[in-house]
């Protein structure tokens, strides 16, 4: 696997973990860095599809823990 290639993959893999991670918004919020950070290194391969993917999922991660957080935090008001 190339280098350019294994970015793809953890930044995919890191979505996918920030998705599933939801209900724990520190972990969560770690992953969706993480998977920003990779998926914009990886978006100069030819898997542009699969980068955009991640940072979609990425995006919505992010704001299902905003969302969670309002929701926790104001809960406990």
């Amino acid at each position: 696997m190339r280098k350019k290639e294994l970015y793809t993959a953890i930044g995919f893999g890191s979505a996918i973990a920030s998705l599933t991670l939801i209900m724990m918004p520190a972990i969560s919020l770690v992953m969706v860095a993480t998977a920003v950070i990779f998926s914009v290194w990886g978006l100069r391969t030819e898997n542009k599809a699969m980068n955009r993917a991640a940072l979609g999922m990425a995006a919505l991660a992010l704001i299902l823990d905003i969302v969670y957080l309002a929701v926790v935090l104001v809960g406990k008001a």
